[in-house]
């Protein structure tokens, strides 16, 4: 079989295996025409050999699956599907028509709303993949779960992620006064960005060299560099972050500060992709665009002299109290210390918008860390080591307050 056909099936086992509590899953290539590689349904995600993907003819993946086997027949231009069992998802499609845009990358990824579909209504499923890239589905003899379907298996299995942690945000923010949708006006033009412009930058991407740069990078930079690629894997490996959402930032000096690239992968990234901003125009160094919400990083340096480092994400527990506007109150003395008292909310924004950085700005001032109405979280550090520390700490006491408060449903935990 061939290698890249083998090296699709496993990117996407890991990055699900990694991710939201995707490990039953089953995953599905398009090889040729009336021609597809599929693991096998005992197949571990974590550690997929050659022997756990199966090569099917077009009558083959029917019998196997005639679910996938729909969606490669109806779109042509589908080469990877995946079918996944979730517990939130599944909880949710039992009771609900769809899910309203409760998260931001959700809108962008997904659209307006994420809809239950039936199963044996090939048509509907047809038309909820190729409008959104991916739907929740209910069927009576595979139970309920995830569908999606695309050309790339970072999209695919970045809208798999986004909405089982959408799934998870709409069941467990009904204690905190339930989740509240962003504007679905608003929610409609992110989708029609994304789909126009970020969905594609990864496939357009060129990675940046040494021979990009008309300096040499002094070493303290270089460093600098190498410890943000790192971070982005780190935030990726323990699930803080899905595809390519989310940023980090490193002061240089009074002038540059160092920011991710905008639309790339995190285990993409060299030390070449990072980009060197000037914090006082936004102006920027090579090829490559930094994030789009470069402003709230420039502006957040310039105010704190003691931050040098900056990471903005969206991790699940954390965008629970994001889809919910709720603050996040700290009891424990050590736990304030580190992120400075209790974590406030900054009011909604579009995401790269002024309204956003002005919202964060007003939102951390003697605490070093905010929730981010509908979007996420954003914590400030001394270092960039410091603000992943309290990344994780903020939320691990976001998911100690859920689950004091509403049980996960069957199979979650």
């Amino acid at each position: 079989m061939n290698d890249q056909v083998i090296a699709k099936i496993r990117d996407c086992a890991l990055k699900l295996h990694d991710g939201i509590a995707l490990e039953n899953s089953v995953i599905a290539v398009r090889v040729a025409d009336q021609q597809y590689a599929m693991i096998r349904p005992e197949a571990t995600l974590s550690d997929i050999t050659d022997n756990d993907v199966l090569l099917l003819n077009n009558e083959a993946l029917k019998g196997a699956s005639s679910l996938i086997h729909a969606i490669f027949r109806r779109n042509p231009q589908a080469h990877i599907v995946i079918w996944a069992e979730s517990p939130f998802s599944s909880a949710v499609a039992e009771g609900c028509k769809r899910i309203p845009p409760v998260l931001d990358d959700m809108a962008q990824v997904v659209g307006v709303y994420a809809r239950v579909v039936d199963a044996t209504d090939e048509a509907s499923l047809h038309k909820a993949v190729t409008k959104s890239g991916a739907c929740l589905v209910r069927s009576d003899t595979l139970g309920a779960g995830l569908l999606a379907a695309g050309a790339s298996p970072a999209h695919v299995t970045a809208a798999l992620l986004v909405l089982e942690k959408s799934a998870k945000v709409f069941w467990e923010a009904q204690p905190f006064g339930g989740a509240r949708p962003i504007n679905r006006v608003e929610a409609w033009l992110m989708h029609q960005v994304y789909k126009r412009k970020y969905s594609q930058m990864e496939s357009r991407a060129n990675h940046q060299t040494p021979e990009d740069f008309t300096r040499e990078i002094a070493p303290p930079e270089m460093a600098a560099r190498q410890e943000m690629v790192k971070a982005g894997l780190q935030l990726l490996e323990r699930n803080l972050v899905q595809g390519t959402w989310g940023n980090i930032s490193a002061r240089l000096d009074d002038q540059f500060m160092l920011v991710t690239p905008s639309g790339l992968e995190y285990d993409l990234l060299t030390p070449y992709d990072i980009v060197r901003v000037d914090m006082h125009t936004l102006a920027y160094e090579g090829r490559l665009k930094p994030t789009s919400e470069k402003m709230i990083h420039a502006e957040l340096l310039k105010a704190k002299a003691d931050v040098h480092g900056i990471i903005h994400t969206h991790p699940v527990n954390g965008s629970v109290f994001a889809a919910a506007h709720s603050p996040l109150v700290i009891a424990d003395e050590a736990d304030r210390k580190l992120l400075g008292g209790d974590v406030a909310v900054a009011v909604y924004g579009l995401p790269g918008s002024k309204r956003l950085a002005q919202g964060v700005t007003k939102a951390i001032q003697d605490n070093r860390a905010c929730i981010m109405e509908n979007h996420g979280i954003l914590v400030c550090g001394g270092s960039i080591a410091d603000a992943l520390e309290k990344c994780e700490a903020l939320e691990r006491l976001a998911g100690s307050q859920i689950h004091k408060l509403k049980p996960p449903p069957e199979g979650a935990l």
